[in-house]
């Protein structure tokens, strides 16, 4: 899908980051892996506001 070889990262989250992560990724078909891939080259369109 990509021109690039993807390379393993380890990230520290909470139990409710993964949880939130898992419910987003699952909500688009996509896996953890693929749903931060997509949102770090902008691909997933955020409604970001200030709580």
């Amino acid at each position: 899908m990509y021109s690039e070889v993807k390379t393993s990262v380890c990230l520290a989250l909470t139990r409710t980051a993964i949880a939130k992560l898992d419910e987003l990724a699952k909500s688009m078909q996509l896996s953890r892996s693929e749903f931060i891939e997509q949102a770090a080259r902008g691909l997933i369109n955020f409604n970001l506001r200030n709580k």
